[in-house]
């Protein structure tokens, strides 16, 4: 009994088996059974409930532990079939304790009272509580088996391992659309199967379930029937969870900031030139926040001389100008006659071009090339080239498990981790660990 304990222990990384048979309507209450049968109906009723949102839900780890759970009722009800129409009180008291646990689990975990994770850690509790109490009798019958999900990543094909007792004797068959898969290996204890990827079709969105036929036999119940009756063929099914094609759609922000030039043309009227016999200096400034742009040739820059007497405007001195100021040169005589001698004068205005640098910030949305958004899958890779003064980048992801998860720049999810170098961005997949379970 201890070597078998210890194996059922160790089983519960393993996947589950579902039931073919038919259940009868769940009752109100699992206090209103009066036969085991229909308490193990009702539990079955709930974990279907359950199981249901799990799956819409993308809940892997929860939809696991049900399935784990219900291929553990299974082997109770394999085990104990000569109780299942008695009065429910001939359940003894460690497992009716288990089965009202296990209602009380579900119940909480429908009403949102208990967090997912939560309620699968207390599942896989009261599964291996019930696992506990499973005899090694001359029956075969199956437990667990592995892997609960579809590798993301396998690529031809993955094994699939039946876990349980006695199964040297029981023959088991694995059928996948109607066709027999090889079996590479059988003991006591384990089965395995080689199945090809061929015969499976993910979604592209969504979490789905695959069904896989097991059949095997088992010695019937009392020992006359086994010894003139032969075998008897138990068929189950196993559900793999199949993870969606994409992991993620994502949208990627580039917040771009930088210096935009603009140019313009001024006029500045510096005004009148005034004096006798000398030349006349003034700076002709630009307007505020703007440069003379003193790239330009010196014949983009236009004099227009206005009113003046015995005055010329002459232009500007290069050299000792700069984008702040012009220094602008006019020649004055004198003016009037002999005995009214007056200082002379002209007005300038100097007219030429302006620039500017403006701060700019915008938020540029990188567009994938044939979409919207960006798609993540498990087996590659997305990297995304950035545009020029790029300061940082936001990626909004949406989840296969319909989490929203947005990353500034470089971070990591359980699903994913985005890298930010300076001139793209790389998003990787990652396959957890728990996803093999």
């Amino acid at each position: 009994m201890s070597y078998f304990r210890s194996f059922m222990f160790a089983c519960m990384l393993g996947g589950t088996l579902l039931t073919s048979t038919t259940t009868s309507a769940a009752l109100d209450s699992l206090a209103a059974a009066t036969t085991a049968k229909q308490m193990i109906s009702i539990i079955d009723s709930r974990i279907r409930e359950l199981m249901d949102k799990a799956i819409s839900d993308a809940d892997y780890l929860l939809a696991g532990a049900l399935s784990d759970l219900k291929s553990v009722l299974n082997a109770w009800e394999e085990t104990n079939k000569a109780i299942l129409n008695d009065a429910a009180d001939k359940i003894d008291k460690a497992t009716r304790d288990v089965l009202f646990g296990i209602n009380d689990s579900i119940d909480r975990s429908i009403k949102g009272v208990t967090p997912p994770l939560e309620t699968a850690n207390q599942i896989a509790d009261q599964a291996n509580q019930i696992v506990e109490s499973l005899p090694t009798n001359h029956r075969s019958y199956v437990v667990r088996y592995i892997p609960r999900v579809l590798p993301p990543a396998a690529q031809d094909s993955f094994q699939v391992r039946i876990r349980g007792v006695n199964l040297h004797r029981a023959d088991p068959k694995l059928i996948v659309a109607d066709e027999s898969v090889r079996r590479s290996q059988s003991s006591a204890l384990e089965a395995e199967f080689t199945v090809s990827m061929e015969k499976f079709e993910p979604d592209q969105h969504r979490m789905k379930i695959e069904t896989l036929n097991l059949t095997y036999l088992s010695d019937p119940d009392g020992f006359f029937k086994r010894m003139f009756g032969g075998k008897e063929t138990v068929h189950r099914q196993i559900n793999i969870v199949h993870l969606p094609v994409e992991v993620a759609q994502f949208h990627l922000v580039a917040h771009r900031q930088y210096e935009h030039r603009e140019t313009d043309s001024y006029r500045n009227s510096m005004g009148q030139f005034e004096g006798r016999k000398q030349r006349v200096y003034k700076v002709a400034k630009p307007p505020q926040d703007w440069k003379w742009d003193l790239t330009k040739p010196p014949e983009a820059f236009k004099t227009v001389q206005g009113q003046g007497v015995a005055g010329r405007c002459e232009g500007v001195e290069w050299n000792n100008s700069t984008e702040e100021g012009l220094r602008y040169r006019a020649r004055v005589e004198e003016r009037g006659s002999v005995l009214d001698r007056r200082p002379g004068y002209v007005n300038c205005t100097i007219e030429g071009p302006v620039y500017r640098t403006v701060p700019v910030k915008e938020a540029y949305p990188v567009k994938a090339d044939s979409a919207e958004y960006h798609v993540l899958t498990w087996t590659k890779d997305v990297q995304i080239d950035l545009p020029p003064h790029t300061k940082e980048v936001s990626l909004t992801f949406g989840v296969f498990d319909q989490r929203t998860r947005v990353i500034n720049n470089s971070g990591s999810d359980k699903f994913f981790t985005v890298q930010r170098s300076p001139d793209s961005v790389l998003v990787a997949p990652i396959i957890p660990k728990d996803l093999m379970l």
